[in-house]
């Protein structure tokens, strides 16, 4: 070809691929355009393909003097079809010589420089590989240089070479609705195994950093509810380590859909209601497309959560015999799930001390003086909830005793009651959740 375009010179063995494909490589020749002039151009690797009765000659690499010049040595061929070799210098940065790549793909032979020699303070690692290399039963690269290194007269090197990692992301929910939980899942593979645990993934909502997670068994997951309603670019990136190469995922369009509003309101089979007595509260969460059936639905008193429940046909209910006395602001929370949104509804829900009744009886009626009577009083309630305080017992209008309570039972023992007929009652004073209350008269008569 017009001056040397193909090559010249060619040095060093050819190898042969497995479709009987034949490499090499010239010492010169080229692009002389390429600022390679003295040498006649800075070298090639060429490809001879066999065809009936001759061969056709490709050039799949042309050398600039930036990537090296003079690649004399042996080529290499590996497993996966990528052509390893070795150039002895670089005009445009001085005479070092460097490790090359040329990897084939669908639009042609991409090359890549792996080493540059002479990268180390006084050439420490070498200068000028001319041999080509040698690949190892442990999959790395060896070779050797003619200058420098240690003691002035060459190195031999060992290239180690990473290996690639594919980074595929997947998500759980897509297309999602506003709110609702999306989990994004990296998962790592090679041909060389996945990544150890505990090596890092960073997830990205277009350059937004939405969090890092370590790896366990080769994937790391990521949950999120906090995706605005519209399209996002979410990408996984993992660093890579000392023997695998980084790799961020193709990017995943997660569409994010604006949920369907739903109202809640509640209601209460009791309000008001008595301490101690069952109230149920029923939640009825409706929406313009659906009825939810399995949704949560969570009641508070107030702050304070006191249940949970699941719709059937919208509708959820919760019992409770706990609330205080006193008005309660009740609130029902649906949680959405879906394409439906949340929502709450409240119910002030009014709770009213228990009522309670008092008994009074005499140990000895009629009786004579000078002989002891004891006064029973007894507290009943229409709730749950055990009276607790004090009776109060009166001759008439004047107080003969006060007694706490014990198991809703109060008694006052009286000595010595003049004689004639007196009219005893019991006063209970009541507590925070039961009301007070007056026995009826008992007349005891002394003798």
């Amino acid at each position: 070809m017009t001056n040397c375009a193909d090559g010249a010179d060619p040095r060093g063995e050819v190898v042969f691929d497995q479709a009987g494909n034949l490499y090499g490589a010239t010492n010169a020749g080229g692009n002389i355009a390429n600022s390679c002039v003295l040498l006649n151009g800075c070298g090639t690797i060429f490809e001879l393909k066999p065809a009936v009765g001759s061969w056709t000659h490709t050039v799949l690499h042309t050398f600039a003097d930036t990537e090296g010049f003079e690649p004399s040595g042996y080529l290499l061929l590996n497993s996966q079809g990528e052509i390893y070799g070795t150039v002895s210098g670089s005009s445009s940065v001085g005479d070092r010589g460097a490790v090359f790549q040329l990897k084939p793909g669908a639009s042609g032979w991409t090359f890549n420089t792996i080493y540059s020699f002479c990268s180390l303070t006084n050439c420490a690692d070498g200068n000028g590989p001319a041999d080509g290399l040698t690949l190892g039963s442990d999959g790395n690269y060896y070779g050797t240089t003619s200058e420098f290194g240690a003691h002035g007269d060459g190195t031999v090197y060992e290239i180690t070479f990473k290996t690639p990692t594919t980074n595929t992301l997947t998500s759980s929910a897509n297309p999602a609705w506003k709110g609702q939980p999306i989990t994004f899942t990296a998962t790592l593979t090679s041909t060389a195994g996945s990544p150890a645990d505990g090596e890092l993934v960073t997830f990205y909502n277009g350059t937004a950093l939405l969090g890092t997670v370590p790896l366990s068994n080769g994937s790391a997951s990521l949950t999120t509810n906090k995706l605005a309603v519209g399209t996002h670019s979410i990408s996984s990136v993992y660093g890579g380590d000392t023997t695998l190469v980084p790799s961020t995922s193709t990017a995943l369009k997660q569409v994010v859909n604006a949920a369907t509003p739903t109202t809640t309101s509640v209601t209460s089979n009791h309000n008001p209601s008595t301490f101690g007595r069952a109230v149920t509260f029923t939640a009825h969460v409706s929406s313009t497309v659906s009825i939810p059936n399995g949704g949560l639905v969570t009641f508070f008193a107030g702050a304070t959560q006191i249940g949970t429940a699941t719709t059937t046909g919208g509708v959820a209910t919760f019992n409770t015999s706990t609330l205080g006395v006193g008005t309660k602001t009740i609130k029902a929370t649906y949680a959405g799930g879906g394409m439906l949104a949340s929502s709450s509804g409240t119910i002030t829900q009014t709770v009213n001390k228990q009522s309670t009744t008092i008994t009074l009886t005499s140990s000895l009626n009629p009786s004579n003086y000078g002989q002891p009577v004891t006064f029973t009083a007894k507290v009943g309630s229409s709730g749950s909830h055990l009276p607790t305080g004090t009776v109060v017992f009166k001759d008439g209008t004047t107080s003969i005793g006060s007694v706490v309570l014990s198991a809703g039972s109060a008694a006052l023992t009286k000595p010595k009651l003049a004689t004639g007929s007196h009219p005893i009652t019991a006063t209970y004073n009541g507590d925070v959740d039961s009301t007070a209350s007056t026995s009826t008269v008992l007349t005891q008569t002394v003798n």
